[in-house]
């Protein structure tokens, strides 16, 4: 008798009956997919456009927060010159001018005007080269409003200039160079207002930068100004248009609607013809990047506009490609279902045959992974009695000296003790009593300290077990200097996902430089917060500090983060290297921690890194050993 597969029109009958509810799914899907196609095609695309306009937001907060610390760092640096008319300290500071000029590549000026707003130092960078210029060629600046608003500020706040072209001469430079001007006041050792640090910006490296991060290339950015003006356009004429005699290219002209949206909201989406438009507004002056980045100073407020737009070709393109793709896959999948219909109804019975033999090997599988884990058991099991028993050997080998050593004295003093009952029965010699209290005092005293150094040999394997910015020197505590030295040891935020451990000891004075040290642990913490975890990385920062010898104090700030590559530990402590540039890094935060501990300190520092590399360890540890009192020839020398 034959079997169904083996009948023509009974394969037939299957495949026709396969093929209806294949051909449903066609049509309801081919539909669906037809209708939601806008949709579909248009969320991801909106996504890429938000996380674009959200990058090119922190490009420029990024790059604001480096501007600032640029101009703090080197007001801090200029500010020693100030003191008195040492040579030396201008001179210091004119290199430090040049190198930093040198370094960083972005400004084409770093200016010291004195109080009065006549230049004393600066350093312009043209064609890769850092020119000190002359002191006959310094001009005075005191009617510059850059000048007029800084030198009222106090120290720590910072101004920015509206960005705009650089003029030279009354005419603007060409090629256009786009600058933004950055400036700080700065105070003797005495608190007196010596003049102002300016630093000259070359926008177009942030400009450009913003330019060519589009994730897509049918994506736009446009930067503008508060007037309307572009700073950055696709199209390049558009731009600068208020100071090339261009006052038409303003986006107020060219798309009126969408400026009165932004006029209204500060971010949002706009939709028309041309397209969609995410935008978002950068105030200077907003409390949230004054909270950031400090206190920030501009002549008007300074509001920037980003807008990134997905153009409505683009988007009605590509619906048509994904259109013309759908039915071409519709068509396709019905002649693939008229082919695969007939394969599955001949393939159904050999799939049931292939099924019994899977399930005959699948409980083989289960067979031999419940003896894999039952051998794994057995192997944890056997690992953990060779550490018990290689504990017990320990314990056993150190233990049979001092129990051997009490037998002994107890076996003797049993003897003598049988000796003594033998003579009382024969008649006992007051010198035989004398002698034996004699032998068995020094047995007690034997079998004594024998079991004592038991007692403290098991102790000691039950303890194994178990266990498993002021120059000024003066008298401080250790302990209140380290926790004061950087905001989150006052205060750790719970909410982060790294976790600070803290261990300072009590009433540990010191004779010395509280600031510098203070310094010293702020930059340390610093450190390994910004480069030992990368943003979503989890980990554990211990600071402590306690007493080093009769004389010195050590502080250790260590990490279980990323580590430090060896290539790079011999040139950590090199003036300007960092591997953080392109996030604000400065290079001078370890070069600083060095000069302090090793000179006006009188310590030294050692730095321990492991990456992790083939599954080991990694983490950072950087030991700091300073004197509890500094030596009174350099304390009058600082």
């Amino acid at each position: 008798m034959k079997s169904d597969i083996d009948r023509p029109y009974l394969v037939q009958l299957r495949s026709a009956m396969l093929l209806v509810p294949w051909l449903l799914v066609i049509a309801v899907s081919g539909v669906a997919a037809l209708q939601g196609v806008h949709e579909t095609l248009r969320q991801p695309l909106l996504h890429i456009q938000e996380n674009t306009l959200s990058e090119a937001m922190r490009i420029l907060s990024r790059n604001i927060a480096a501007l600032r610390r640029d101009v703090l760092l080197t007001a801090s640096m200029v500010e020693p010159a100030t003191t008195g008319v040492d040579e030396a300290g201008s001179r210091m500071a004119e290199r430090f001018c040049i190198k930093f000029a040198q370094t960083t590549e972005r400004y084409d000026q770093v200016r010291w005007l004195d109080e009065r707003g006549q230049e004393k130092l600066r350093v312009n960078y043209r064609d890769r080269q850092a020119i000190l210029i002359p002191p006959a060629e310094l001009q005075d600046k005191s009617d510059r409003p850059y000048f007029r608003e800084t030198i009222r500020l106090e120290k720590g706040e910072v101004y920015f200039s509206a960005l705009d072209l650089n003029v030279e001469h009354g005419q603007i430079e060409k090629p256009i160079q786009p600058t933004l001007r950055i400036a700080t006041p700065i105070f003797d050792a005495a608190g007196v207002r010596q003049g102002i640090i300016v630093l000259n910006y070359r926008a177009d490296v942030l400009l450009e930068r913003l330019r060519e991060m589009r994730f897509s290339n049918d994506l736009e950015i446009h930067l503008l100004n508060q007037e309307g003006y572009w700073l950055l356009a696709p199209n390049r004429s558009d731009e600068w248009g208020w100071l090339l005699d261009r006052p038409n290219k303003t986006l107020i002209r060219a798309n009126a609607p969408l400026w009165r949206a932004m006029l209204i909201d500060d971010q949002g989406v706009f939709e028309d013809d041309d397209g969609i438009w995410s935008f978002e507004r950068f105030n200077l002056a907003d409390s949230a990047l004054q909270e950031r980045f400090g206190r920030i100073t501009t002549i008007s407020p300074i509001t920037w506009r980003l807008l990134v737009r997905l153009p409505k070709a683009y988007l009605v393109q590509q619906e048509w490609k994904w259109r013309l793709a759908i039915l071409f896959i519709c068509f396709g999948a019905t002649g693939l279902a008229f082919w695969s219909s007939s394969r599955l109804a001949l393939a159904r019975k050999a799939l049931e045959q292939r099924s019994h033999a899977l399930a005959g090997a699948n409980q083989e599988l289960r067979q031999s992974m419940e003896t894999l884990q039952a051998l794994q058991d057995e192997l944890v099991r056997a690992e953990k009695l060779s550490s018990l028993g290689l504990m017990v050997a320990g314990v056993a080998h150190e233990l049979n000296t001092p129990l051997g050593s009490a037998t002994v004295a107890l076996s003797v003093l049993e003897q003598r003790t049988e000796q003594l009952r033998s003579q009382m029965a024969i008649g006992l010699k007051k010198s035989d009593l004398e002698r034996f209290v004699a032998d068995g005092q020094d047995g007690v005293k034997l079998a004594t300290a024998a079991i004592e150094r038991a007692a403290g040999l098991v102790k000691q394997f039950k303890q194994l077990a178990v266990d498993r910015t002021t120059m000024e020197a003066r008298i401080f505590d250790l302990a209140e200097v380290v926790r004061n030295a950087h905001p989150l040891l006052r205060r750790w935020d719970d909410k982060r996902l790294v976790r600070l451990a803290l261990k300072l000891p009590e009433n540990l004075p010191m004779d010395s430089y509280p600031g510098p040290l203070g310094q010293v642990v702020g930059n340390l913490v610093d450190n390994a917060l910004m480069h030992a975890f990368p943003a979503g990385r989890q980990g554990l920062l211990r600071v402590s500090a306690t007493a080093w010898g009769e004389s010195e104090a050590r502080i250790i700030v260590e990490d279980d983060g990323e580590g430090i590559p060896a290539e790079i530990l011999p040139r950590i402590y090199d003036p300007f290297f960092t591997t953080r540039r392109h996030e604000g890094g400065t290079g001078l935060g370890l070069h600083l921690v060095h000069q302090l501990v090793t000179t006006l300190l009188q310590g030294r520092i050692e730095i321990q890194s492991a990456t992790g590399e083939y599954g080991g360890i990694s983490g950072t540890r950087v030991t700091v050993t300073v004197p509890r009192v500094v030596e009174h020839s350099q304390r009058s020398g600082a």
